[in-house]
């Protein structure tokens, strides 16, 4: 056992999955790492977990081959059939029923033998204003997607507590299969918001229109969003769709005062008129209202800073 938990500190120090922290705090109070192993290799598997080499100190020659993570990944190194967890049950049945009750099963198996079987489950897995900000997004006229690598039973749960249309849910996706997802919507016409936390999401937010990192576990996500929210509010999609929409609609009635600013006063300033009508701009007025026009954008655009986001429902 201590030999199982020394191999899950120098696995899971290596990478910043939740599921990772989950595990090490898990094993935080526990006896901490044997000094006489080291990691030799590691390789992180988007989707499915981390493989590990490690190496006793004093003899490179033993090696242990430890894998931790999804059903997909110990698949790839063993039969599920073959193992059974307490009381006889086989654990791909095990599995099967972790996964109908919403909970997320993690293996840690050595050498091609699983050891344990840890099963996951969040009480309270969905944030409080997420099925108001899908809710309000959806009076917006948006369709909300939900890409997941979590199992099928967690997704659907998660989607129908938070509002999201079974048929719009696409569980166990491999990030590969979320940027083919996201590029299949764009193909359609459609221009596609991400959401996204994780390292695994990081190539969907690069593929999408516009990547929104909330509450960013790496430097790599933040760097390649184009928004980045430092909370886990995910109101924030909200108010940032809000306020886009706001820059946006000034950008165009900017651009409306400016043309219809220009397109009367110039021929003025030309003298068009001087002849028929003997009006004419002195040219001092010409110059100040050219400085007038650039000074009715700026304060046009400064009006922004008075806007204030959508209220939360009560």
């Amino acid at each position: 056992d201590d030999l199982v938990e020394t191999f899950v500190h120098l696995c899971e120090s290596q990478t910043e999955h939740p599921v990772a922290r989950a595990l090490l705090h898990h094993y935080a109070d526990k006896r901490g790492i044997n000094p006489c192993y080291q990691l030799k290799e590691t390789k992180i598997q988007p989707g499915e977990g981390i493989s590990c080499t490690i190496v006793k100190s004093l003899d490179h020659n033993l090696e242990f081959k430890v894998f931790i993570g999804n059903k997909s990944l110990v698949q790839s190194r063993c039969s599920l059939e073959t193992h059974s967890v307490q009381g006889g049950l086989p654990l791909n049945i095990f599995v099967e029923k972790q996964e109908r009750a919403a909970k997320t099963v993690i293996c840690i198996g050595v050498n091609d033998h699983i050891h344990r079987v840890i099963s996951l489950v969040e009480p309270h897995s969905t944030k409080p204003e997420a099925k108001m900000t899908v809710a309000y997004l959806k009076q917006q006229g948006l369709d909300i997607f939900m890409l997941t690598g979590d199992n099928k039973g967690t997704a659907e749960k998660v989607a129908e507590s938070v509002g999201i249309d079974h048929d719009k849910v696409f569980a166990e996706q491999y990030p590969n299969q979320k940027t083919a997802k996201i590029r299949q919507l764009q193909d359609s016409g459609k221009r596609v918001l991400m959401v996204g936390d994780g390292f695994n999401d990081s190539p969907s937010l690069a593929q999408a229109d516009v990547g929104m990192a909330i509450n960013a576990a790496s430097d790599l996500v933040e760097n390649i969003a184009d928004i980045t929210v430092m909370n886990s509010d995910l109101w924030n999609v909200v108010t940032a769709t809000h306020l886009a929409k706001k820059i946006f609609w000034k950008i165009k009635l900017n651009f409306f005062w400016v043309f219809f600013y220009n397109f009367a006063t110039i021929p003025l300033a030309a003298g068009i008129f001087y002849y028929n009508f003997g009006i004419r701009l002195h040219p001092m007025m010409s110059g100040m209202a050219m400085a007038l026009s650039s000074v009715s954008v700026v304060l046009s655009s400064l009006m922004l800073k008075l806007y204030k986001p959508p209220q939360r429902p009560s």
